[in-house]
This record gives C-alpha cells, structure tokens and sequence, in this order.
C-alpha cells in the first residue's frame, strides 16, 4: 500500500465516488469521520466496512493501514472480509449445525463442511442503511430477516463508528431479535502498520495466557490449553515472525497464526487486550475491547495472492488481523462464554483501536 497524501474536500468527497453504487435497491456509498487531513477512517454501508484508516508516522506522515479495494466494484467481487463487521456469527460453527432447546438449526455450509462468518452471504456482504453520517462518527443499521443463512429470529443490528480526540478508532454493536437466537458479531480489518511489505517484523503482545484448542479444521475441542513455552505465548511482546513457521503441534494445522486467544479478565476491565506496533513506521495500536476472545491471524494464503489498493499486491502475511470476539462454535460449546441472545434483549459489544506514536513515548 502506497503512502497517500490526503487532499480531501469534505463538502463533495469526490473521491469517494468511486464507492457508489446502486445495489440490492440501496445506494453504496462510503463516509468519512474524522480529521480528512489527518487522523481518520472511511466506511461504507457495503457490509458496514471500515474501507481506509489514515494513521500518521512519527515523522507525521499519513499511511493508510488496512487491507481494501480502490473502487466497490471491486469490494463486491473480491475478499468479503476486509474490514467488515462479520456475522451473523463470526469466525466457525462445526458443520453449520447448532441446537437451541428443542430446536435444531442447520445454517449456511460455506466452508465445507462447517460455517464460517455467518455464511456465504453474512452480514458483510449485504447493504445496509446509514442512521447517521457526522463529522466523527457513522451509524449504520441492518435487518438480517428470520431464517437468514439458517438462523432464527428477525435480527435488527446498528454499528456505530467513532473517532476519539486520544486519535482513536471505536466500534460499538447492538443487537436484538424477536426469536431466541446466537450472535457474534466481530470486526475483521487486516492492518499493516507500516503501510506495506509484510508483518513478521511487527511487534505483537496479547493479554492472554490460554487459547482455545482446535483441530485440522480450526474447530474448538473444547479444551483450553496454555500458550506457556509455545509459539503462541505472546504474554511479553514478541516479533509476529519469530514462531511463524515452527512445527510445533499447535501449529501445523493453521500454517501460521489462526487461533483465538482466551484474554484475561483484566482485558475487560480495562487493561489492553493486545499492543501491535511497527518499529520503522513507530505506529502503535493499542486494543481494548468487552469480548472474552481475540483472533489472531496471519493471512495464511500459501502462493495466493490478491491485487488491493493502489495497485498493490498482497501476498501471505502482508497484514494480520486482531478481531475481539466470542469463541469460535460457542453455540456447541456451553462451557464457552454464552453467545445465545434471548427474544428482546439487547446484544452489546464494543472494541477500541487507540494508536500512538511510541517513539514519543
């Protein structure tokens, strides 16, 4: 991803034409919140996807650091994920298969033969309606209807954007249903906080001394297990790239990092959940979120590759995701944190992302 230097005019935000579009009888467009010269995200109601995060260096200097596309013709055809807020149910549930009382549901099979991100056609991959556009934050909601991708109840969801003046990024879901039903709702931006090449040299720490066992197929035992003299013990901060490619046990189904850390109680009562800083660039992010897991991954694509922003290619590891959720297949899972919303209660979650120069600190 290139360096970009904003030359943005709020009144027409012309270039953010390039992401408008008329779809499903809605029009895609995208909003930006935020300082336009400085410190600021851009959205669009394609999936509610956080589609550019401008982030100063320590020199000042404004990189864009997430994972996209330059137009939203290419948003509908490419990677569903990069940016969107993912559900019904992010991450997997084994075999698309989950029971509530009585009740057996059989959901969407789209990475066979389980269920990942809600199905083949999740929340982020459907138009939603804008409930406000300001200055420093966006609004935007979604009806998911009864039996979508398999689940029940009629879901109302809204997802608010804000920037804060600590030059902070924070996403907050609601949620409620008119039947008993499970939800999941979790972030997916895949940053880079140098703006390019790829992430080994990043620096990563995560509150979290367990995460949840998995199979071949990334699908819990169970079981939570200790990260302690592992390759995913990053309880002190520690290069992304230094465990990357062990054939430790852990490790040999995922070809990199792909497990869901099981954080601390202290993550959510305020403490952070997981620090990623990049020594070149001297950005750090700091995370702090309400959700009891966080999914590390590496973007483990072997030889694939996908063009994105600015005509750059992206390779294996050229960016890693950090998404706060609940575990993976909590709904087959009742010792897992519970992930059922009941008929007229209110789902809510938030997660933070505050970045700091640390070379000032």
């Amino acid at each position: 991803m290139n360096t970009f230097a904003p030359d943005l005019n709020l009144k027409s935000l012309h270039n953010l034409q390039k992401y408008h579009k008329n779809s499903e009888g809605k029009i895609l467009s995208a909003h930006l919140i935020g300082d336009p010269h400085g410190f600021h995200a851009i959205i669009t109601n394609y999936g509610a996807k956080l589609i550019g995060l401008m982030v100063p260096d320590v020199s000042g200097q404004l990189t864009d650091v997430v994972a996209g596309y330059d137009n939203i013709e290419e948003y509908l055809s490419g990677c569903p994920y990069y940016g969107a807020i993912c559900g019904r149910y992010a991450n997997r549930i084994a075999n698309g298969k989950f029971s509530l009382g009585q009740l057996n549901y059989q959901l969407d099979i789209n990475l066979p033969p389980h269920t990942l991100h809600g199905g083949s056609k999740g929340i982020q991959s459907h138009a939603w309606d804008w409930e406000e556009q300001a200055e420093n934050r966006a609004i935007l909601k979604l009806l998911s209807p009864d039996g979508d991708m398999g689940y029940p109840g009629n879901l109302s969801i809204t997802v608010t954007y804000s920037i804060g003046t600590d030059q902070s990024l924070s996403i907050k879901y609601s949620a409620e249903s008119d039947r008993d039903t499970v939800i999941n709702l979790a972030t997916h931006s895949y940053f880079n906080l140098r703006g390019k090449g790829d992430i080994l040299h990043h620096n990563l720490q995560i509150n979290a001394a367990q995460i949840t066992e998995i199979d071949r197929d990334c699908i819990p035992t169970g079981r939570l297990i200790s990260v302690v003299q592992t390759p995913l013990d990053f309880r002190m901060e520690k290069e992304i790239g230094l465990g990357i490619n062990t054939p430790h046990p852990l490790m040999q189904w995922t070809n990199g990092y792909d497990h869901n850390f099981v954080l601390q109680e202290s993550a959510m009562e305020g403490d952070p959940a997981a620090i990623l800083s990049e020594p070149i660039s001297g950005r750090r992010m700091v995370i702090y979120t309400s959700q009891p897991g966080l999914q590390l991954y590496t973007c483990n694509w072997g030889s694939e590759i996908d063009h994105g922003k600015n005509g750059e290619t992206y390779h294996a590891r050229s960016f890693v995701c950090l998404e706060p959720q609940h575990f993976p297949d909590s709904p087959n899972h009742p010792e897992f944190p519970e992930t059922l919303l009941k008929a007229g209660h209110t789902y809510e979650h938030w997660c933070r992302y505050q970045f700091e120069n640390m070379k000032s600190q």
